[in-house]
């Protein structure tokens, strides 16, 4: 596993042998087909679709090149609706304890 705060290129998703639907939370069936038959897809960029800014924090709504669209925390400044951005997975803690945070950079 990657340590607390490293980041890795990419978000990992889930896409069905059957029909190629892409799914991202992971799920059992595909919404597509309903076939439960996956193999995993990384998926490294995407569109941003909206941003909100509150606390001091971006969040920026992407959807990616894959078709599903997550919210990433945006690294960096001047993130704008419609921008084309870099995806990265970082281990962070939270109250639940470990889980994967989406970031969001500006494609360069």
């Amino acid at each position: 596993m990657t340590p607390a705060g490293e980041a890795s290129r990419g978000v990992a998703m889930r896409e069905c042998r059957n029909c190629g639907h892409v799914v991202f939370p992971p799920r059992a069936l595909c919404p597509g087909c309903g076939a439960w038959d996956w193999k995993p897809r990384r998926v490294e960029c995407g569109v941003v679709e909206a941003v909100t800014r509150a606390g001091g924090n971006e969040l920026a709504s992407v959807r990616t090149d894959a078709g599903p669209v997550v919210t990433a925390l945006v690294i960096g400044q001047g993130v704008e609706s419609q921008a084309r951005v870099r995806l990265e997975s970082r281990v962070a803690a939270g109250r639940g304890g470990p889980g994967v945070q989406v970031c969001a950079l500006l494609d360069t």
